[in-house]
């Protein structure tokens, strides 16, 4: 043998070892190979992973609160395994399963010696001998029980020991061993029988837990209560007098009464729980969401689901972002799963009509390109685009209005009007741009609808495109949405300028909240920049709200697209939205953000930089592309005729938007024939107001077309006018100048001449 190890040496620390084992016997060589391949045989002979098991999908929020889990796709209820566990379910399990637990090395000697010798003596299996290391083997394994397969399990024991911890090992146990029922590991089992984590263990229900893996199906809370507290107690016993628990711990433990039933798990944000069982089943996720915003807003969606269920509304969802970190702090997605605990639409992801609810990206679009200033007068006029006619909520117009104004009010025309300035690819782009991904149609065939609900969007990304605002006005880094702890979002470089979106906020936190109160009369509140939407048939309403803190998303309909009167966005949703924030932390408003934006004159009545003419100007702060804007149109000098002398500055409007703008500014008087402009119009069409429009006859009641009524407002009172369709004289209107006429199918030319020549033409295609 001593030659023979000599031997061996030669072959392998020698650079003639080949030669030398040549030399050995082919007996030596099989028996060295056998010993070689024993070895490489027991060094891989352990699986990797142990346990190739499902596991439930777990889901806890920011802090280690649970917030729900879903059975494993076997129908066990199996955490996955964690890498620390209750110390004194640790203490209770050794003491009942394996006392020698740190000393042995997979197998114990002198329990397999006692085994033995219990076995042969009552001529059965009565005791298995097997230590903790043993049975995670098995449990691993789910082999029926021989003798062969309990020598592997010592083989595979010993195995286990050389590559995992003694913690490592006693973890793996204590997820997979068996509770009663369905349930598996330590810590689902905790949650189905107290309804706590393992970490709050008490001793008597550790010591509960620790006698059940050794009879599952026999003892366990609700069955055999008499022998579970029993061998329970007997635990408890041994643990005291081994000194492992105090007296007092002792007797109070032996006082604790056994669980009688089963608890169902936590069931808060559910959907968020059922979407990371889609996207990440079996796994263990970490959410950035705080249980308890969570819960109370769970709470307050469900008091006013049940306000707005009597009105036949039944679906309602909110999203809550702290914008600190780009945190989702609070995910509900439908009041209808919190009623009844079933499953139903997550709204939050699903696609919605916008509504009203992209008005101010395109203000904020529009601003830091430019294109307007924050006051700037836009057209708030009937107007038909190519058969797109649309109508401010209340069905009136107010001739010209300031952006801002605009947006507060959510004006329809002037947005439209603003959009076709814009042009709508220009916007689509941006929206892509910003995080809007569902637009998965062409620019042109969502045409000037996009502004007023023609596309859909999810609660989702309306949240987070407001929540990149945020950011950037706080000069952040522009990020994605975060609902994990450990996910890194997507981050942006440039998507909003600062300034633009201070004016955007700043005009969006004067509208009027929904409970009538009068933010600048009470101290007390927090000022907040908000906006509501509306779907076109009442099927949506929308209300988004933005502080320095946090974005809250709103939506209220029901899921099945069922439209319904009630739903209307400031209404339903927007008194929803203040609620939430009266339950989130109070909040400052945005410091102005002064090195983007630039001091000038501004015409006070047209929001425009200030021509030579503008008798009231004021120095303003704007946004620095603001420089690039249009200089005030309508300020014109005034000229004397009968003198031929200049006089004063007038502010002129076109006719159609003075038309409607003197309705609501008695103050407004103006004459074209006294003005030196290069684009003098006298008259204009208020309907149609384009000079090419497609227009749709319905049937009347005997089943003949309608007729058309175009009408014309002329700036000078006396005027007459001379009205030529297709080239034919058709009639003269005085005072009021408007026709009916019926009109075939087909492209017509409309010409209006007045009794001073001057004229205007419109074409309209009748369909």
């Amino acid at each position: 043998m001593k030659n023979r190890w000599k031997l061996y040496n030669g072959l392998f620390s020698t650079p003639t070892r080949l030669n030398n084992f040549a030399q050995v016997s082919v007996r030596n060589k099989i028996l060295f190979f056998t010993f070689f391949l024993l070895i490489i045989g027991y060094w891989i002979i352990l699986p990797n992973p142990l346990f190739k098991v499902p596991y439930s999908t777990v889901v806890y929020d920011k802090k280690g609160e649970l917030l729900g889990a879903r059975v494993a796709a076997d129908g066990q209820w199996r955490f996955p395994a964690q890498n620390t566990y209750s110390d004194k379910f640790t203490t209770c399990i050794i003491e009942s399963e394996d006392k020698w637990f740190y000393y042995h090395w997979g197998i114990n000697p002198i329990s397999i010696a006692r085994a033995c010798k219990q076995n042969i003596k009552n001529h059965r299996i009565v005791s298995g001998a097997s230590t903790i290391t043993m049975q995670t083997i098995r449990l691993s394994r789910q082999k029926k029980r021989t003798y062969w397969e309990k020598l592997i399990e010592f083989i595979l024991a010993t195995r286990m020991e050389l590559s995992y911890s003694k913690t490592q090992i006693l973890n793996l146990y204590t997820a997979h061993a068996p509770f009663g029922g369905n349930v598996v590991g330590l810590e689902a089992a905790t949650w189905r029988y107290f309804n706590h984590p393992s970490n709050e263990l008490s001793w008597a229900e550790a010591a509960t837990l620790a006698v059940l893996p050794n009879a599952p199906s026999f003892i366990h809370p609700g069955k055999n209560q008499q022998q579970l507290k029993q061998k329970r107690n007997n635990l408890l016993k041994r643990l005291y007098i081994k000194n492992k628990i105090s007296k007092e711990d002792y007797e109070l433990a032996l006082a604790e009464d056994l669980p009688l039933q089963t608890y169902q798990l936590p069931h808060n944000a559910s959907h968020l729980v059922d979407f990371f069982n889609q996207q990440k089943k079996g796994q263990q996720i970490t959410t950035t969401i705080d249980l308890n915003i969570q819960e109370q807003i769970e709470q307050t969606v469900l008091q006013w689901s049940a306000t707005l269920s009597e009105q036949k509304i039944n679906n309602m969802a909110v999203l809550v972002v702290d914008v600190t970190d780009n945190e989702v702090v609070a995910y509900c997605a439908n009041a209808l799963g919190l009623k009844n605990g079933t499953q139903s639409v997550d709204i939050i992801r699903s696609r919605r009509s916008t509504g009203s609810i992209l008005k101010p990206f395109l203000y904020c679009a529009t601003l830091q390109e430019g294109l307007i200033l924050p006051h700037t007068l836009l057209p708030d006029i009937p107007i038909n685009i190519n058969g797109f006619s649309p109508q401010n909520y209340n069905y009136s117009y107010d001739g010209a209005v300031p952006a801002n104004e605009a947006l507060a009010r959510s004006l329809n025309i002037p947005s439209v009007m603003l959009l076709k300035q814009y042009s709508v690819p220009k916007f689509y782009n941006f929206l892509k741009k910003i995080g809007i991904s569902t637009l998965d149609r062409t620019s042109d065939n969502y045409g000037l609808s996009l502004i007023l609900g023609g596309a859909e969007a999810t609660l989702w990304d309306i949240v987070q495109a407001y929540a990149k605002m945020n950011n950037s006005l706080q000069e952040k880094t522009i990020k994605d949405l975060k609902i994990e702890q450990y996910e890194q979002p997507t981050t942006y470089k440039e998507l909003f300028d600062p300034a633009s979106v201070w004016f955007t906020f700043d005009a969006m936190k004067d509208l009027n909240r929904p409970d009538e109160l009068d933010i600048t009369a009470i101290t007390s509140l927090q000022t907040i920049a908000w906006k509501t939407g509306t779907s076109y048939g009442n099927r949506d309403a929308w209300a988004v709200g933005v502080n320095k803190k946090y974005v809250v998303g709103v939506w209220v309909g029901n899921a099945t697209g069922e439209g319904n009167v009630a739903l209307i966005g400031r209404q339903t949703a927007g008194p929803i939205l203040f609620n939430v924030f009266n339950l989130l932390p109070k909040s400052k408003w945005f410091a102005i953000p002064e090195k983007y934006m630039i001091e000038e004159n501004i015409c006070q009545q047209s929001g425009h930089l200030c021509n030579r003419f503008c008798p009231d100007k004021q120095k303003q702060l704007i946004p620095a592309k603001g420089l690039q804007s249009t200089i005030c149109p309508y300020h014109q000098l005034h000229i004397d005729k009968e003198n031929n002398e200049q006089g004063s500055a007038v502010f002129v409007l076109p006719p159609v938007w003075a038309y409607f703008y003197k309705r609501k500014h008695i103050d407004y008087q103006s004459d074209y024939s006294t003005t030196q402009t290069l684009e003098n119009r006298p008259m204009q069409f208020i309907y149609p107001t384009n000079t090419f429009s497609k227009i749709t006859l319905p049937e009347q009641a005997d089943g003949q077309k309608g007729e058309i009524v175009f009408e014309l407002v002329h700036q000078n009172n006396d005027a007459e006018i001379f009205w030529h369709i297709d080239g034919e004289y058709f009639t003269k209107t005085t005072d009021f100048h408007n026709i009916s006429v019926y009109l075939p199918n087909g492209r017509h030319n409309i010409t209006a001449i007045d009794n001073e020549g001057n004229s205007q033409t419109i074409v309209v295609v009748v369909e």
